[in-house]
């Protein structure tokens, strides 16, 4: 069908991840009402790294640092790229 795989993994501190946590958990507006710094720890501490093929185009975007539109550039480029 003409279809290739490419995977953009989206990444930031973990700082950065749980302030934002933080704010979220502050607001009380987020629907997963268990996500929290606690759930993230724990996660986190269970994850696996990211295994692919070599032949698998892969791009990494620090969502930590930059614009949404420059995260979307990345991964729009990405998906792109002549394979």
């Amino acid at each position: 069908m003409g279809t290739h795989l490419a995977v953009v993994e989206c990444r930031c501190s973990p700082g950065t991840a749980e302030a934002s946590l933080n704010r979220d958990v502050a607001a009380g507006t987020h629907p997963a009402t268990n996500r929290d710094p606690e759930l993230y720890r724990r996660l986190a501490a269970q994850a696996e790294p990211l295994a692919l093929p070599p032949d698998v185009p892969h791009v990494v975007i620090d969502t930590g640092a930059g614009t949404t539109a420059a995260h979307v550039a990345a991964a729009l480029a990405a998906l792109a790229a002549p394979r």
